[in-house]
């Protein structure tokens, strides 16, 4: 299954973004919400975003509902954080949290749309990919190599096949799966 980390700024553009239908924010929710992806974040981004969604624009933008869904599963999805962070990889010192988590987890993919953090490339193995580059991901059904897989398990009820029918009807969420609108 594939792994990922998700940086506070996506997870609040899906929040907002998952009832435009096909969109990109969307189709992402989508998948998260239905946990076709292994996602891993921290107590770090779960109390960035709580914030965020408690205040400011996002409070306006995202539904009391969706505002819980969010926090459950960033609950969830919680692990501790047993590395110091590296200070300086990325340009901003919250981005090194989130690369830490990363790099802890050994998680495939860095999800972001920090211009800053897209230009590295990768770090250390770690890719680092835009929302658009992890849903085209999904849709084509690549999967981690076995290696890497036995080094991060899948919850259980999670499917390691294809990310648009996994689940049995007892585990399917309110929200559809969608597909992206052709750009």
């Amino acid at each position: 299954m594939i792994s990922a980390v998700l940086d506070t700024n996506v997870i609040l553009a899906m929040a907002a973004g998952h009832d435009r239908t096909g969109s990109v924010m969307a189709v992402l929710w989508n998948a998260w919400q239905g946990r076709h992806f292994h996602h891993v974040t921290s107590r770090f981004v779960l109390i960035e975003t709580g914030r965020h969604l408690a205040e400011g624009y996002f409070a306006d933008q995202v539904s009391d509902h969706i505002q819980q869904i969010t926090m459950q599963r960033l609950r969830t999805d919680n692990v501790d954080v047993q590395f110091e962070v590296r200070i300086g990889v990325a340009s901003h010192p919250e981005d090194d949290r989130v690369m830490a988590i990363a790099l802890q987890e050994k998680v495939n993919f860095l999800v972001t749309g920090d211009k800053q953090l897209l230009l590295r490339d990768g770090f250390e193995g770690l890719r680092i990919i835009t929302p658009r580059q992890f849903v085209d991901t999904l849709e084509a059904g690549l999967v981690e190599s076995p290696a890497h897989a036995a080094q991060n398990p899948m919850h259980p009820g999670q499917c390691a096949s294809s990310w648009t029918a996994c689940h049995s009807p007892a585990e399917t969420h309110a929200l559809p799966i969608q597909t992206r609108s052709p750009s």
